[in-house]
């Protein structure tokens, strides 16, 4: 098998702060040059690395809505004005919100304007240009501090994270819900989100019918749902990913659940915690040829099974 994990560490830099976490073992090697994986199904070359990529892409969703979490706050903090700062390891970024209803404070109905000037974002993990901005459905600020939010998220014409191996441009929009222990992305009809991923060639990646939720209990267990479709011009295929809930303490790799792609011409793959096993059916036989012992899950060790929501 090959295996895109040294292709992924830049975009993991780009849209998530990936870790080394508990020291759980990696289930892929490495390789010098990049595999041709572009085969339109999934096969033993790609079946981890279509798993890799889908839990990348879900824990970035989360990582992004984090940081819009972390402006809205600092926007309540500086007492529902305006706010203009400089980010810590360059640029800037500012908050201000449409107050429809001029309550001077953040109710349903008004809208979060975020606005980067390459800034780097600490919860992003990289340089961030442009504008994105959440409508607010349902909130419950205390304080300073958010304990509840629901609203639709969309990026403007021109929102990027900047890496050293160039340009991401994302697009589309998507519902989050937060609260301190729980924290969801989903969509809602015909909502997409694309990522064009230089790392990959520019290949873009398009986001469907998903839905990723990361739920804590006491802060040291944690429960992560997905549910996601991807239409990817990387793997020149369309798939759908699901699986039962994956379970552990936090900053650990999952000791339970499962992730299954579905391929359109039926060819799968099948990622199992408890088993540390990776399975491919690669001709959509129901049958699966392909077996080996490799965590795909250890790979992922950040946000999306660490602490979670802050």
């Amino acid at each position: 098998m090959h295996s895109l994990r040294y292709l992924l560490i830049p975009f993991c830099m780009m849209m998530v702060a990936c870790s080394g976490g508990s020291g759980a073992g990696s289930g892929s090697n490495s390789g010098s040059s990049a595999p041709s994986i572009n085969t339109g199904a999934i096969t033993e070359a790609n079946g981890d690395d279509v798993i890799e990529l889908t839990l990348l892409t879900s824990e970035s969703l989360l990582k992004v809505s984090q940081a819009i979490v972390n402006a809205t706050n600092a926007y309540l903090a500086n007492g529902s004005a305006m706010l203009s700062e400089n980010c810590a390891n360059g640029g800037s970024f500012t908050v201000d919100v449409d107050d429809p209803d001029n309550s001077d404070s953040l109710t349903a109905g008004d809208t979060v304007l975020i606005n980067y000037a390459q800034c780097f974002d600490d919860a992003i993990n990289e340089d961030v240009l442009g504008s994105v901005s959440i409508e607010i459905k349902e909130v419950a600020p205390v304080g300073p501090s958010l304990q509840a939010l629901t609203g639709r998220v969309t990026f403007a014409d021109g929102f990027l994270i900047s890496t050293s191996d160039g340009e991401a441009p994302v697009s589309g929009s998507y519902l989050l819900q937060y609260s301190p222990t729980q924290i969801v992305a989903e969509t809602e009809g015909e909502e997409t989100i694309t990522i064009a991923l230089a790392v990959l060639g520019g290949a873009e990646e398009t986001y469907r019918n998903f839905e990723v939720q990361q739920s804590l209990f006491f802060s040291t267990e944690y429960e992560v749902e997905l549910e996601i479709g991807v239409d990817s011009e990387f793997f020149n295929t369309r798939y759908d990913c699901s699986g039962d809930a994956l379970t552990g303490e936090v900053n650990t790799a999952p000791t339970a659940g499962s992730l299954t792609c579905t391929a359109e011409d039926g060819s799968s793959t099948r990622a199992t915690a408890a088993t540390s096993l990776l399975e491919i059916d690669s001709d959509g036989d129901l049958n699966y040829e392909f077996s080996t012992e490799t965590n795909v899950f250890a790979l992922i060790e950040g946000y999306l099974f660490g602490n979670g929501p802050q």
